[in-house]
């Protein structure tokens, strides 16, 4: 019996012992793709049904085996278990140890040279330049306390990671023998699998993982496919589901999270690597969104302007991609697509939305009467992380200043009207350029914050400053006998409110004693000075 007929008959009697729809349909969606056989395929026209990484299906089979009876979970116990090869190879550095066939169905179709190089440079990548906290050893299970690599035939699946338990878990790698089947072939392939799978191995190893944030942790893997390996695309193979859908809530996209690697794009563009690394400290003890939230807070953000930033972003790609503004590589995304279009008739327009919270909405206007076509697009952008339902809006677009309204330019104002106004925020693209961009007022504070700030808790502490057409401004911290402790220059920070961000640390890169703080900043002619409490346990 081939491997395909073998699946299937496993596919035949998993399907007919589980009851529950939602198990049924994933065990069909991981076993479609772990069974796929490009011959039969070829034979029939088949398309291949991609399975990009198969981490929470392994998951979820696991948490789901009392739904077998006995028979069926001694097979699936063989099937789960580390797969028996017959060769294995350590990496040059070290870290992994590569499982593998030279002959047979399992028999490794690319450079093992290349794939053992290209893992330790995951590993300097993901551990030395990140900084995070390697996988837990295993002991000696897979021959030694190496991180373990296995190499099988698992049809149109590109990997999984197999880990014992939701946090501080061992795990173990399984990727593709080939990816000639795959969006991206070869050696290629298996880059972008080591380094997505190890991401998700430093996950479940350090950091806590839920099935029903899932999207999180794939969006994660799948953007550090592209920090790793900037040359090796794979990921534009799935953001077309956000581009598509950009309506959707955030924690569901249509694709399933893999999508969304252009939002960690986003960040990391922003406000750097530290920020994907700090929301996944915050996922041990909160929600996927609420993680974002809480990063982007601490980092002198906020979650509302973010997500109407990012809308802007994804209007800019394609041929509306703009040079060095952005996405870098925007001009080789798809274009978003409207939820509505609308033809404009003067004097107003007016469309109801019921409108997902934590997700863009793109309203496409078109006016013809001035001659040739004007084009507007409103971006409305639902910023409630908090709930899971619907909001409704009303959107108007003028021609003229109505009571109410807000100005857009010369042309047009615009208003927004529903019962939960503030979770709203506008952007708008005329003509293809940035006309208005949704962000709330700047407020001034006279306060440090959060105090007191622990070194444990806290990645840094924001110092009001005024805003200032440099967007500089100087930071000098004194102990309380007014000994100068730190001095430099900081950028200023606008978010909902006028700060710059600081470590907590000397100008010699120390941390400093528990104690009061005095801090000044001067933003061009304006001084701010005030206290604040450093506490290092």
């Amino acid at each position: 019996m081939n491997k395909f007929s073998r699946l299937l008959l496993l596919v035949l009697v998993f399907a007919s012992v589980l009851s529950a729809q939602n198990v049924d349909s994933l065990f069909n969606n991981f076993w479609s793709a772990y069974s796929y056989s490009q011959q039969e395929s070829i034979a029939s026209d088949e398309k291949p049904r991609i399975l990009k990484c198969a981490t929470n299906h392994i998951y979820y089979l696991k948490n789901n085996f009392d739904k077998l009876d006995i028979n069926k979970q001694n097979i699936v116990s063989s099937i789960l278990q580390r797969p028996s090869t017959q060769k294995s190879l350590v990496s040059p550095s070290g870290y992994f140890r590569i499982h593998y066939d030279t002959t047979g169905i399992h028999k490794v179709g690319y450079s093992l040279t290349e794939l053992a190089k290209a893992a330790d440079s995951v590993y300097s990548f993901e551990i030395d330049f990140l900084g995070y906290p390697p996988p837990p050893s295993d002991g000696t299970q897979g021959g030694d306390d190496k991180y373990d690599i296995y190499i099988q035939d698992i049809g149109s699946i590109y990997g999984w990671t197999d880990f014992a338990s939701t946090s501080n878990s061992t795990s173990f790698m399984v990727i593709d023998n080939n990816f000639d089947i795959h969006y991206t072939r070869g050696i290629d392939g298996a880059k972008v699998t080591l380094a997505h799978e190890f991401h998700h191995a430093i996950q479940v190893g350090s950091y806590k993982y839920r099935s029903e944030d899932s999207y999180y942790y794939e969006l994660l893997s799948t953007s550090i496919e592209e920090f790793v390996f900037d040359t090796i695309n794979d990921y534009y193979d799935y953001i077309s589901g956000y581009y598509n859908n950009p309506q959707a809530p955030f924690y569901a996209t249509y694709g399933g999270g893999y999508d969304l690697a252009i939002w960690n794009i986003f960040l990391q563009n922003k406000y750097g690597y530290d920020i994907i690394k700090r929301g996944l400290e915050h996922v041990i003890n909160h929600s996927a969104l609420n993680a974002i939230v809480l990063s982007i807070s601490e980092y002198g953000g906020s979650f509302n302007e973010d997500l109407a930033e990012f809308g802007v972003w994804n209007y800019f790609t394609g041929s509306r991609a703009k040079d060095d503004k952005y996405f870098k590589e925007a001009k080789f995304y798809p274009k978003v697509k409207p939820l509505m279009n609308i033809n404009f008739r003067p004097t107003s327009e007016t469309v109801k939305v019921n409108s997902n919270p934590s997700s863009n909405n793109y309203l496409l206007f078109v006016d013809f009467s001035r001659g040739l076509p004007d084009s507007l697009v409103a971006i409305i952008t639902n910023s409630d992380y908090q709930s899971t339902s619907r909001t409704e809006f009303n959107y108007t677009l003028y021609s003229y200043n109505a009571a109410g309204s807000s100005k857009i330019n010369d042309l047009f104002y615009s208003s927004i009207l529903s019962n939960n106004r503030q979770i709203f925020s506008e952007s708008v693209i005329f003509n293809n350029e940035l006309a208005k961009e949704g962000r709330t007022e700047r407020l001034e504070i006279d306060y440090a914050y959060p105090q007191p700030f622990n070194y444990n808790k806290h990645s840094y502490i924001f110092i009001p400053a005024a805003a200032d057409q440099s967007g500089k401004s100087s930071l000098n911290v004194y102990t309380i006998a007014m000994d100068l402790v730190f001095s430099g220059e900081k950028n200023i920070f606008a978010s909902d409110k006028i700060v710059v961000k600081w470590d907590g640390r000397s100008s010699s890169g120390e941390k400093l004693p528990t104690g009061v703080y005095v801090f000044v900043t001067k933003s061009g002619d304006t001084v701010k000075k005030g206290k604040l409490v450093i506490y290092n346990e």
